[in-house]
């Protein structure tokens, strides 16, 4: 009613999160996400993201629902910062940073002697940081540790190498990955477990000399909220 649009993105199966989104009401707990946040005021996101939450209890409030529910929170704190002149991440904090480093990221080639074209192709755009992932690592350690390796000697020592495991291993075979990468000075090791295996994420970030990342696909739970608060994963 003010003229104001807030975006926000969705990262899901996105045809499952439209249908959250815009499904009419139903039986009570388990309305689309529209049908419940219409008419509320857009200012209270914390009052918003409760109604969700309440609204959906059949059917989440984890999954596909959370996922849907954090573009509409993410439209509501753009309609905040439209509204108050301001970028969001000064509503967020007041001392934020205006600049953050960015890296390059990108599947990996098909095979280890591709890898140095890439590579050059970032250093050349001036990247000082890139990231290499899913297949075809996974399934072969002499692969995996020639894909690693090709990407540090084309980067040299100055660059930020990352590299995104794809969720190919459990504990004991990303700990043996970890073992091999080691001397390419990794600057994170991501996803390297499926997203739910909380007890093997604990185990693996306890034990890898190399910092582990992942969440991007979890629901959040207490043991990964733990893991997160302890500084072993991020």
């Amino acid at each position: 009613d003010a003229g104001l649009t807030g975006l926000g993105e969705v990262v899901s199966c996105s045809y499952v999160a439209r249908s959250v989104v815009e499904a009419p009401r139903s039986a009570p707990f388990r309305h689309g996400l529209a049908a419940i946040v219409e008419g509320m005021d857009t200012g209270d996101i914390n009052a918003v993201l409760e109604a969700m939450i309440a609204g959906t209890n059949w059917y989440g409030p984890g999954g596909v629902a959370r996922h849907a529910m954090s573009g509409i929170d993410m439209a509501l704190w753009d309609i905040k910062g439209k509204e108050q002149g301001q970028p969001v991440r000064r509503l967020l904090n007041p001392n934020a940073v205006d600049a953050v480093p960015c890296y390059a990221s990108v599947l990996w080639p098909a095979e280890p002697e591709l890898v140095a074209a890439s590579a050059q192709g970032f250093l050349n755009q001036g990247y000082r940081a890139v990231k290499y992932g899913w297949a075809p690592m996974g399934p072969d350690i002499e692969l995996d540790e020639a894909l690693v390796a090709a990407a540090r000697q084309a980067l040299g020592d100055g660059v930020d190498l990352m590299v995104d495991a794809g969720r190919a291993w459990d504990a004991a075979t990303a700990m043996r990955r970890v073992d091999r990468f080691r001397p390419y000075n990794l600057f994170w090791l991501e996803e390297p477990l499926k997203p739910f295996d909380t007890a093997g994420h604990r185990e693996l970030c306890e034990l890898s000399s190399i910092p582990i990342a992942g969440g991007e696909a979890l629901t959040l739970v207490e043991e990964y909220e733990t893991l997160m608060r302890e500084g072993r994963i991020h």
